[in-house]
């Protein structure tokens, strides 16, 4: 998932690997409900920040819940939601 539907924005991988009932909550707040959503905020990251990049740095998976400690390097070049591009990396 974060090789190659992240890091290579291929999201035709992230609808083969997905449900459509796909849900994201990041620190328990529901990011997205749907693979529609997430796809339309995983866009978001994709236009602000066109280098970006994810490394995972360690995984936990406790029955159907994983617990992801990740880490993101990339340039806001781009619009990120209604944030202006600063260019800062």
């Amino acid at each position: 998932m974060v090789n190659d539907c992240w890091n290579k924005r291929d999201m035709a991988k992230f609808r083969t690997i997905s449900l459509e009932n796909f849900s994201r909550n990041v620190n328990y707040i529901n990011i997205s409900g749907n693979r529609n959503e997430m796809e339309a905020a995983m866009n978001i990251f994709f236009t602000g920040f066109p280098d970006l990049h994810l490394t995972i740095e360690s995984a936990l998976i406790t029955d159907s819940v994983a617990f992801i400690h990740w880490s993101a390097t990339g340039s806001n070049t781009g619009i990120f939601g209604e944030t202006p591009a600063t260019g800062k990396r």
